[in-house]
């Protein structure tokens, strides 16, 4: 961050040049100042800090707020997922603390009511149980004297109704748990947060393989849970995740999990974040007020989300919740929006390998737009075309570096790395034979060792031969089949000897694959 020379700037702001991959002008005033003014004082990576901030401004609006798509009459919760990738010593820890501050605090708070509520529980249970005894006592005398023992049954039934509640502390951030600790801690209380700035303990844990619950707690569905020693209890939990973790955890997990968690929709519900991104960033220039310090505007963000966790226990009680849907006439544009994720998806071979993760992009879409209109202050329960173009900038950001994440383990990657290979070897090749064709089976000899096997060769060299002026060609009459170049009057070379009239150009059969297309392959610049 370095700070803007420009003399139409307001005397009463302070300009600073960033780089991220978010256009950072979309984010409501309360985040967009938070996540530059924690930039300016930890030099930590702006994404990082973005999908820090987001992930608990989820957390504090998720059991206050949810939203009903388009047609749908059905409301969900607004609850995201992130998944942070970012090395040691790259801040994550700072930032996790500086963020999520008011939550722990809040927390701490409710520890100190709750030892209280403890300590007078404690003596009204005594005391209940005091009145217990004696009453007790007074049946059994009533049944050793022969007396009528009813009025003493109804006054033991009316003091048990008014047997003293135990409280309970609240507890709705997880950071090192178990399954059963999860479960039984969504059973009392529901609306909770997976928050973690190291998550290998998820990562090498147990709870990870069980998508059940985390998939339901994204949709907001009901998940049976059968508790030891009582009845099964239906839980309708949601819950916020944000998991920090460094890139080598992450890519030990996708080998060992990677599939399942793709096959359960698990990884589909992630924003995916990696500051070593080669994702191009924006650069573009931010403001803070001179009146006011990074620390001031933190203090402000922590106010403000201490605020909602204040309307967090007040629902608790009231069960109030804030319906947003969308605006009648944004319908069509929100529809838009989504089909320019679908159609990514089915025509960039990129993107393909993602397309679960785009299938729930239209989601993510409603839930930031629901967070950033309330984040707004904006009274009304639709969402305007301004917060979804706004929310569809951020969740486009996510998805490119998802694509980015993923496609290495594409077959579209590991196809085109081996092409792009094999191109290069045949052009050696065809030069180290004075440019005359060479032997197909050449390459089986002789040609990259992993390429070598025909069931692996194939596929590449169709690909290679309809994208690039390298064609195999053979006698009309059969014979063996040979490596030649096209020239730019479409003429290609054979053997010493030879006549082209003899030869035809084996063209590759499309119909071996999926939707009868050959895949796409660039070769520009090789």
């Amino acid at each position: 961050m370095y700070a803007v020379n420009n003399a139409d700037i307001p005397t009463d702001e302070v300009r600073y040049t960033v780089n991220s991959i978010f256009d950072l002008h979309v984010f409501p005033p309360i985040l967009h100042d938070t996540i530059i003014a924690l930039h300016h004082d930890t030099q930590v990576s702006i994404d990082l800090i973005v999908s820090a901030v987001l992930s608990a401004t989820s957390l504090a609006y998720q059991p206050l707020i949810n939203i009903i798509p388009p047609h749908s009459e059905i409301p969900e919760p607004c609850s995201l997922y992130f998944l942070t990738l970012a090395e040691s010593g790259s801040g994550k820890t700072t930032i996790h603390k500086l963020v999520m501050k008011p939550f722990y605090d809040y927390l701490a708070e409710m520890k100190k009511e709750y030892d209280i509520q403890l300590n007078q529980y404690k003596t009204k249970k005594d005391t209940w149980k005091t009145i217990k005894q004696a009453l007790d006592n007074n049946l059994r005398k009533s049944i050793r004297n022969n007396i009528n023992p009813e009025m003493d049954e109804k006054a033991i039934e009316k003091h048990l109704i008014s047997e003293p509640k135990k409280p309970q502390l609240l507890h709705f951030i997880y950071e090192d748990t178990t399954p059963k600790a999860l479960l039984d801690g969504l059973c009392d209380f529901p609306d909770a947060g997976l928050i973690s700035d190291e998550s290998i303990t998820f990562f090498k844990g147990y709870i990870k393989n069980h998508y059940g619950i985390l998939n339901k707690a994204w949709d907001g569905d009901s998940y049976l849970y059968h508790r030891v020693g009582s009845d099964p209890k239906n839980i309708k939990a949601t819950l916020t995740i944000s998991f920090m973790a460094q890139p080598s955890i992450f890519n030990d997990y996708l080998k060992k999990y990677g599939e399942q968690a793709k096959g359960s929709g698990f990884l589909s519900r992630f924003l995916f974040t990696s500051i070593n991104t080669k994702v191009t960033k924006k650069s573009q220039v931010v403001s803070l007020k001179k009146n006011i310090t990074p620390s001031e505007i933190l203090k402000k963000y922590h106010e403000f989300i201490t605020n909602l966790l204040r309307k967090r226990q007040d629902n608790a009680h009231e069960e109030k919740i804030k319906t947003l849907q969308v605006k009648q006439n944004a319908i069509q544009d929100h529809k838009e929006l989504r089909n320019l994720f679908i159609t990514k998806s089915a025509t960039d071979e990129t993107y393909k390998n993602i397309s679960d993760i785009i299938s729930k992009a239209n989601t993510n879409i409603l839930r930031v737009a629901a967070l950033f209109h309330e984040a707004n202050n904006i009274e009304d329960n639709e969402l305007s075309i301004e917060m979804l173009n706004n929310a569809h900038s951020v969740i486009a950001s996510y998805i490119r570096q998802a694509e980015e994440l993923f496609y290495p383990m594409s077959e579209h990657y590991q196809i085109t790395k081996d092409a792009h290979e094999l191109y290069a070897w045949i052009k050696k090749r065809h030069i180290e034979n004075k440019n005359s064709p060479f032997l197909k089976s050449d390459i089986e000899k002789y040609g990259p060792n992993r390429l070598r096997k025909i069931e692996r060769l194939e596929p590449v060299l169709d690909v290679i031969t309809t994208f690039t002026n390298i064609k195999i060609i053979q006698k009309n009459i059969g014979g063996p089949q040979y490596i030649s170049f096209m020239n730019q009057y479409n003429y290609f070379n054979v053997p010493e000897g030879e006549h082209i009239n003899d030869y035809l150009i084996v063209n590759a059969n499309p119909y071996k694959y999926p939707n009868h297309t050959i895949p796409v392959v660039n070769f520009h610049g090789l």
